[in-house]
């Protein structure tokens, strides 16, 4: 049977009641509005965004060319232009005043949610499910991290980008204004292939988007609406970008490599047990931690906009009462959430941690996760026929509800970790008031995570502050977590330390200091035996996870012994 049976012929008449209303518009813009006020003024800058910044803050070019081609030098950041771009434009907008990032993140996410009503809208989606689809979406915490970390916003921009492209496109379909709508699609798809490179897969779903649509919209042919020219280009020039995109991209690849048999399990394993797991299967037991994170206070807010979802959802026509109707879009988004997630078989630099930095890389795959959650939805209150409205409105509620509620308990790590950050600068200040230059800090005793969020753990982030701090390029640091955590040794020549599988190394002598956090006593580290002086008492600190902090969910446990386990087993093979 063909696909049209379960979905509508015809597309919203914009002049008609069945256009995507205003009403619908704004009451996602409000949603948006609720889901970012907890932290919105309170999140400030965390790990790499102090490489960043004290990358632009020491760049001798000021002007947006000259913090470009600051950016330009550092490889990860080359093969992803659109990014270069979006952090010159924010610094040179803001500073280091970060409620400015925030603010703009927070709208470019509101604009993708309703992008996403519109898309759904156009291909014919009944509205009660792209309401439904895009409020679960705008809330899901499977991407948190891209809420809340300058580092990350390029991947919220990049999915905002690729969205817009895809409405264009849809929009070109109808002939109506070709060419202005066939440029912002192709402009705008461009951009998006050339940031974060989680819409390549999903670019490769375009045409057939378009040729579905088409088939449905226009029974005589499509050649015949647009004329052989026009659809010529509708459907070559986005695979012609693509294919310019990826041999640029190939050509800047860093840490791409050949997938193989351990990665692929590994890949599988830890994509499931996030999104699937975590806030899946488990997302009761989540619901209940982060609730226990909270104060009563900061639980009003979700209730409220649980509330206000199902008074918005029990508007208008009810849930569409064909199972096979939930299947398809069951199917649909476990497609897309499946292509998405296949991106990731080409690079071996990706973790897998409900609520630590990693979560940043599901903010496309995202969607399909939208989708799967409300077709199930969907599919269980259908079997309810006299409740099935009430029923699925409730449902979709209590998912933005158990969404935002995990949000701000992650949240509130982050606002944690900032107050933290600026103690440790301070101390440093205070201790040491005017460093040479070239000196390299070692920081010891401060607790590198508060929760999942990152306080310092790396040299990119205790060193960048470091230069921020002190307007100086040649400064260098470190952070050495409690000697029992693995992370960093002592050897006869020097100092080693160890994150996200890279090693460091710095050599005894004069420009080697190390500041304890709890005395603010700084020791000068010029050989082994000083070192171990100085490093002779431990921390309190609680043991972290790379990049994923102290959390530690059910399902992260799980995957982290899990994925140990069959480690173990391939390479024996």
């Amino acid at each position: 049977m063909r696909y049209t049976k379960w979905l509508p012929t015809r597309g919203p008449d914009r002049r008609s009641g069945d256009a995507p209303l205003k009403g619908d518009l704004a009451m996602l813009l409000i949603l948006a509005t609720l889901s970012v006020a907890p932290y919105v003024l309170k999140i400030a800058f965390y790990s790499d965004d102090w490489g960043f910044l004290s990358m632009f803050l020491n760049s001798a070019d000021q002007s947006l060319s000259g913090l470009l081609a600051a950016q330009y030098q550092n490889a990860n950041l080359r093969m992803r232009p659109l990014q270069m771009v979006y952090q010159a434009v924010l610094f040179r907008a803001f500073g280091l005043s970060p409620v400015g990032y925030q603010i703009v993140n927070a709208a470019v996410l509101a604009s993708a949610v309703l992008l996403i009503y519109a898309i759904a809208c156009d291909v014919g989606l009944p509205r009660t499910v792209a309401r439904a689809v895009a409020a679960v979406y705008l809330l899901l915490p499977n991407y948190s991290t891209d809420r809340f970390w300058f580092a990350a916003f390029g991947y919220t921009l990049t999915s905002a980008l690729f969205l817009l492209s895809t409405y264009a496109s849809l929009r070109a379909l109808r002939g109506d204004r070709f060419v202005l709508w066939f440029g912002v699609a192709l402009l705008t798809l461009a951009a998006s292939l050339l940031g974060m490179e989680i819409v390549f897969p999903l670019s490769l779903l375009l045409p057939a988007v378009l040729w579905l649509r088409a088939r449905s919209l226009f029974p005589d042919g499509l050649r015949a609406h647009l004329g052989t020219a026009n659809m010529v280009l509708l459907f070559a020039c986005p695979m012609v970008t693509l294919a310019a995109a990826l041999w640029y991209k190939a050509e800047n690849a860093v840490g791409a490599a050949p997938a193989d048999m351990l990665r692929l399990v590994r890949l599988t394993i830890g994509a499931l047990s996030v999104n699937f797991g975590t806030f899946g299967l488990a997302l009761p037991h989540t619901t209940a931690w982060s609730i226990r994170q909270l104060t009563p206070v900061a639980l009003v807010l979700p209730c409220i906009l649980g509330a206000l979802v199902f008074v918005w959802l029990l508007q208008g026509d009810p849930p569409p009462g064909s199972r096979r109707f939930w299947m398809l879009v069951i199917a649909a988004g476990a497609v897309v959430f499946a292509l998405d997630t296949a991106i990731f078989v080409v690079t071996p630099r990706i973790g897998f941690w409900s609520t630590g930095i990693s979560n940043r890389v599901w903010i496309a795959a995202s969607l399909g996760m939208a989708a799967v959650l409300v077709g199930v939805a969907g599919w269980l209150t259908s079997l309810f026929r006299g409740l099935a409205r009430p029923l699925f409105s409730a449902s979709v509620a209590l998912l933005c509800l158990s969404g935002f509620v995990i949000n701000v308990a992650i949240a509130q790590y982050w606002i944690a970790a900032w107050p933290q950050q600026l103690d440790v600068l301070g101390r440093m200040q205070r201790a040491l008031p005017h460093p040479r230059s070239g000196t390299t800090l070692l920081l010891y005793g401060a607790c590198p995570y508060i929760g999942s969020a990152i306080v310092f753990e790396s040299w990119w982030d205790f060193a960048g502050a470091r230069k921020v701090l002190y307007r100086d390029p040649t400064l260098t640091g470190d952070v050495l977590d409690d000697a029992r955590s693995g992370r960093f040794g002592i050897t006869d020549d020097g100092i080693w330390t160890r994150l996200y599988g890279e090693l460091r190394f710095y050599r005894f002598g004069p420009n080697l200091l190390l500041l304890d956090y709890q005395s603010e006593a700084v020791h000068e580290l010029a050989n082994r035996e000083s070192a171990i002086a100085a490093l002779s008492h431990g921390t309190d600190c609680p043991p972290g996870f790379d990049g994923g902090g102290t959390v530690s969910l059910p399902f992260d446990t799980w995957y982290s012994v899990t994925s140990e386990k069959i480690s173990g087993r391939l390479s024996g093979l």
